[in-house]
């Protein structure tokens, strides 16, 4: 018979017996063999069930994170820049008006050297209550060889491709000026507004042959637009 020391008096006394037949104290069952693995086991699948949740909770987080984001509407699209825009000048003094349909300031098809590396161009449309003008604009003001000096102004005659079609055209340039306009208004108005694309060719000082590509997709909208607020 195995025996036991009862926890309150310290008497030996017997495994199966229910209380310390000396001071009465309860006697606390023995766990076997078979309940310790029996405890052992439950054990091992409760730890085995928890790892499992564990693992998984992260891809379960992750799968809820995108469904959530999916869910969410797309932000608006940032609108593209207009090729073309109109801008309106107010003489303060006499109170004339004018307005300009004008497309994206671009380089050189080949990038100019010094002084002239960050030189920029755009070409241009204005108008008044009583004409129109149509002109190329730069940044600064071009220095152009092979030109005819004339009463306060240079005649520039060069190359101008409108889309595929290249025609020899005349620009006249004030003494100093940072903008070369069309001699023939008319003409190269239409163009603009009928035309994809115009490429520029001038004999730069110091730099040889020098071209800029203007795009013209929405020109004809934004001259319609200049005359509106010239009227």
């Amino acid at each position: 018979m195995a025996m036991t020391k009862c926890k309150e008096c310290k008497n030996e006394i017997s495994t199966k017996a229910k209380q310390c037949p000396n001071c009465g104290a309860k006697v606390p069952k023995q766990v076997g063999l078979g309940g310790i693995i029996l405890v052992a086991f439950v054990g091992w699948i409760i730890y085995t069930v928890a790892s499992v949740d564990t693992s998984t909770s992260p891809t379960q987080s992750s799968r809820t994170s995108s469904s959530s984001s999916s869910s969410k509407p797309n932000s608006a699209p940032a609108k593209p820049r207009p090729v073309w825009s109109t801008q309106v000048s107010v003489d303060e003094m006499t109170g004339k008006r004018q307005a300009y349909a004008t497309s994206v300031r671009v380089p050189p098809t080949k990038r100019m050297d010094f002084p002239y590396a960050d030189v920029k161009a755009w070409m241009g449309v204005g108008c008044d209550d009583s004409s129109e003008w149509a002109y190329f604009g730069f940044s600064s003001s071009p220095n152009i060889t092979n030109d005819k000096t004339e009463s306060g102004y240079n005649v520039i005659n060069t190359r101008v491709k409108w889309d595929d079609s290249i025609q020899n055209t005349r620009l006249i340039q004030e003494w100093g000026a940072k903008s070369i306009h069309f001699s023939n208004k008319a003409a190269a108005i239409a163009k603009i507004a009928g035309s994809s694309s115009v490429m520029l060719e001038l004999n730069w000082h110091g730099q040889g042959s020098v071209n800029f590509l203007f795009p013209l997709e929405g020109s004809s909208a934004a001259i319609q637009e200049m005359r509106e607020k010239c009227k």
